[in-house]
């Protein structure tokens, strides 16, 4: 079976499930992170907080297929919505 899958492309899909996951388990170890620097009585306001991630979006380059965009939007805890948007490269 391994033998069919390395050096064999992936099929976007997958690629863009396997990033979703990464970007999430990411997303939850930050908003951790902030609850604990919260309670460690450690300086962080409330629109510094990530309250809950609202979406996760992962769109392949249909020019550059090496290329991935990510928008990401979540709530604070100061009721905010914020948006971030970065270019990945497979290479």
């Amino acid at each position: 079976m391994s033998r069919t899958i390395i050096g064999s492309p992936l099929h976007t899909s997958i690629l863009v499930q396997v990033a979703k996951s990464q970007l999430n388990t990411a997303l939850e170890n930050l908003r951790s992170l902030q609850n604990a620097q919260s309670q460690s009585f450690q300086r962080i306001t409330a629109d510094e907080q990530i309250s809950a991630i609202l979406e996760v979006s992962i769109v392949r380059n249909q020019i550059d297929p090496r290329l991935f965009d990510v928008n990401i939007k979540a709530a604070t805890k100061g009721l905010k919505n914020i948006t971030t948007a970065f270019r990945i490269s497979t290479i």
